[in-house]
């Protein structure tokens, strides 16, 4: 990336007012990580993940990702994961706990939805 591009993108990160995101079909997990720098002042994302994709190493990925951009303001992620089922909640539970990716949060599960949303 030339100057006149970063500056361009800087500037448009710096102006950017979009709140809630929503990606279709994430198959690189730096779609998500580009959006997280784009978006500052978003406090909702949404991702559906392709099939292949090893989602109990992403979602970990994603947290830490989030985590390390300052003043992030990001509340409530939501995975659209077609074979979510309670056995998959309890161990994202685990996961979020055992890398101590959020302290205070709830996950909710709606058909192929689910909801992480932290203070």
């Amino acid at each position: 990336m030339i100057n006149e591009e970063r500056e361009i993108l800087s500037l448009i990160i710096r102006q950017n007012q979009i709140r809630k995101v929503y990606r279709r079909k994430m198959i690189y997990i730096d779609d998500v990580y580009f959006l997280i720098e784009l978006c500052p002042r978003m406090i909702y994302l949404k991702v559906d993940f392709s099939n292949h994709m090893d989602i109990e190493v992403i979602i970990p990925l994603i947290f830490r990702k989030i985590s390390k951009k300052y003043n992030h303001q990001i509340r409530l992620l939501c995975f659209r994961i077609a074979a979510a089922d309670e056995k998959f909640i309890e161990k994202l539970n685990k996961t979020i706990k055992f890398e101590k990716l959020l302290f205070d949060y709830k996950i909710n599960r709606v058909f192929d939805n689910i909801y992480i949303q932290w203070k």
